[in-house]
């Protein structure tokens, strides 16, 4: 970390005025902190001997080194971590850290500033500057509720910045912010605007004459540090002007963009959001639950406690009670000392289970007490501890059938299904592919002759007809592999897997004589299977009557899929 005069590196002073190579900011959860790399290196952890120290549990003792390679290129490498590092959202071992890269360690994130000025044009703040600055809204939002936003703004290679930083700057407040970076991007802080003021200012600057791209990020929706709102708004940045984009985040996390057949889902988060009710949601493996579950956590008055997330299939059969409930010390061997369970992590916040599935029928009972009574017993103690928790779960297993098959409690089951929140599978949402991979682009990619920006019209066909079976997790994959294999500036059919490529010849109909699965006019398996589900669901209740229950049972599914399935048909009694 370095001060006013010198900066220690491996007990090496860095006299002032010194040449500086190269300059990185540290954005831990108590503010930024920025070294100079030397070749010597820089060990950043969350303890001493480390150079660096952040205070936070995600970083491991000493995590990375960072130095000064013979040809001034700045080299990094993890130092065997627990919870690994991210270079532009891809985990690696090591690597060269540009600038413009997004180097990230647990939650901290690590900023490469450019070796030029600093200050490539007047009223632009220091970076390290700008996150304080950042940091004090932080705490007036607190104390106020008072909103704010960030926009991040790139220019294209053809205009340097000190030509357009000047009339961004020209179109802020008086009480706004803005900082270098990178070489080519300013971030700039609006003070009291909420989001749908920062998208018209953006839209603003994206359509003057500058050509510039703007990407929009807002307190505490799209994130609570400076490398989270910087993140979220390069990635709604989608390379072309803000105002130009046909689908964009619109209010939806990362990960996720408000197409319409999601605008059902995200109006019924909105509504949600704010009550305590239990939220169950639902969808395939890859469509983006840990995201709703957020969304739900910091769109409700829960914002500013704390959100805690376990996958339920993850956790060990005889460590469960302990971790969602809690041990005292020796209640059990290895257990040195007071363990808080996960409920009381969580206590006046969100506490989301993922997979609630594959919980045990014992841990069922031990929650649905919990859930009831409000109140949890550690392992080894005799008195109840209160918790004021809401609770999200999510699963991609029919829990109805698991319920019949004895498999998941009913009094369970309807005690977390207040509210159920089923998410489509990407197959059904071809209108968002595009933005979603514009999005996971910009997220690892940034205007470099090394690294493409853009995704060509072929690429982009091959991309919409794809079945997505790993859904949204699928196509981040897809998008990083492709701009790591890719040559030039634009990702091209052929920077796909060949499974991505080859999708439209396996999806031709079978034209054989045999019967096909799909109508011979190409309507398609996914609508020919709809089809005819409609036409048996409509027979089964000819046939009882109308009896939902009769039809039910006729059909052997329980009466609550019968009744989702006929609303999703548009069948009636």
């Amino acid at each position: 970390m370095q001060d006013k005069t010198t900066a220690r590196v491996h007990g090496t002073a860095i006299e002032p005025g010194h040449e500086e190579p190269a300059r990185v900011i540290v954005l831990g959860p108590t503010g930024p902190k920025q070294f100079v790399v030397v070749v010597g290196g820089t060990t950043i952890g969350r303890a001493f001997p480390s150079d660096v120290i952040v205070d936070d549990p995600s970083v491991s003792k000493q995590h990375l080194r960072v130095w000064l390679a013979e040809d001034k290129t700045v080299r990094f490498a993890d130092l065997g971590s627990t919870n690994g590092t991210f270079l532009n959202g891809l985990a690696v071992a090591s690597g060269t850290f540009a600038v413009g890269d997004a180097l990230r360690i647990g939650s901290v994130q690590l900023q490469r500033q450019p070796t030029t000025s600093v200050r490539p044009a007047p009223g632009l703040l220091a970076f390290d500057a700008f996150a304080l600055r950042l940091a004090e809204e932080e705490r007036a939002h607190l104390e106020t509720a008072q909103p704010f936003s960030i926009l991040v703004v790139e220019g294209r290679a053809t205009a340097p910045l000190s030509e357009w930083a000047p009339l961004v700057l020209a179109s802020i407040g008086a009480k706004d912010r803005a900082s270098l970076l990178r070489e080519d991007a300013i971030v700039v802080l609006l003070v009291g605007k909420r989001r749908s003021e920062a998208r018209s200012l953006a839209s603003a600057i994206a359509n003057g004459d500058g050509g510039l791209r703007v990407g929009v990020a807002t307190y505490p929706e799209h994130g609570r540090s400076v490398s989270a709102l910087v993140h979220h708004a390069l990635a709604a940045n989608d390379g072309e002007p803000l105002a130009r984009s046909g689908v964009h985040a619109n209010g939806a996390p990362d990960g996720v963009v408000r197409g319409r057949s999601t605008e059902r889902l995200w109006t019924l988060v909105d509504r949600a959001a704010p009550s305590n009710v239990p939220v169950l949601i639902t969808g395939e493996s890859g469509t983006g639950k840990e995201v709703v579950a957020r969304a739900l956590h910091d769109r409700s008055s829960r914002r500013d406690k704390p959100l805690r997330a376990v996958n339920c299939g993850a956790i060990p059969a005889n460590l469960v009670e302990s971790t969602l409930f809690g041990a005292e010390r020796g209640a059990f061997t290895g257990a040195d000392r007071v363990l808080k369970g996960l409920f009381e992590q969580a206590h006046g916040g969100t506490l989301f289970l993922d997979e609630i599935g594959e919980l045990s029928l014992a841990a069922q009972a031990s929650l649905l007490r919990v859930l009831e009574t409000g109140r949890v017993t550690r392992i080894g103690a005799e008195r109840e501890i209160i918790v004021d928790v809401r609770v999200v779960s999510a699963t991609h297993r029919a829990l109805e059938r698991r319920c019949d098959e004895g498999a998941f409690r009913w009094d369970l089951y309807y005690r977390l299904n207040g509210l159920e929140v089923e998410i489509p599978p990407l197959r059904e949402r071809r209108d968002e592919v595009e933005p979603l991979a514009l999005q996971f682009l910009a997220a690892v990619s940034e205007d470099s002759p090394s690294r493409p920006r853009a995704i060509g019209a072929s690429a982009l066909e091959a991309l919409r007809r794809y079945e997505w079976p790993g859904n949204i997790r699928e196509l981040r994959h897809c998008i990083q592999r492709a701009a790591l294999v890719a040559n030039g500036p634009t990702i091209v059919e052929d920077d796909l897997t060949e499974r991505v490529r080859r999708a439209p010849d396996s999806a031709r109909p079978n034209t054989s004589g045999e019967e096909m699965a799909v109508s011979a006019d190409g309507e398609g398996l996914r609508k020919a299977l709809e089809r005819h589900e409609h036409k048996l669901i409509s027979d089964a209740l000819a046939h009882c009557g109308g009896n939902t229950t009769a039809a039910a049972a006729l059909l052997k599914i329980p009466v609550r899929t019968l009744t989702h399935k006929m609303t999703a048909l548009g069948i009636k009694k």
